[in-house]
């Protein structure tokens, strides 16, 4: 089994995000738009560092299409998370036009998610280093 520094650092947080998780969820909490954002942020996050360990097993066990699927995943969490953390910061500092803004930024998510899946990556693998990059 493959257990890098990083892979460890990763399950460890991963084990800290599900109790933050589990301690946040269990309370009931006001139906503010901040609120859902944050809410998606915290559920993205989860996903997202369980997509990180597998990606680990897809980049060194490569299986053509398993592996593409998952480390396009990785790309899909990246932007997913970015665009819940832009809109959670315009809603919190109250900007005037937010709301106009996170449908721009909800527009600019749909045109990666076309564009990431789209594009082809390649994997590059010598070793223990392992990384994805277009051609």
């Amino acid at each position: 089994m493959l257990m890098t520094k990083t892979t460890m650092g990763t399950i460890i947080c991963l084990v800290f995000m599900v109790g933050i998780s589990m301690v946040y969820f269990s309370k009931e909490r006001e139906k503010t738009i901040e609120n859902k954002f944050f809410n998606g942020m915290i559920i993205t996050n989860v996903i997202g560092l369980i997509v990180h360990v597998i990606v680990e097993y897809a980049a060194f066990f490569y299986v053509p299409i398993i592996s593409s699927i998952i480390l396009k995943c990785v790309l899909y969490y990246y932007v997913t998370y970015t665009a819940f953390f832009l809109s959670y910061l315009l809603l919190i500092i109250k900007l005037k036009h937010a709301n106009f803004f996170i449908k721009l930024t909800n527009i600019i998510l749909l045109i990666t998610y076309v564009i990431v899946t789209v594009l082809p990556e390649k994997l590059f693998v010598e070793g223990e280093i392992a990384y994805t990059y277009g051609p």
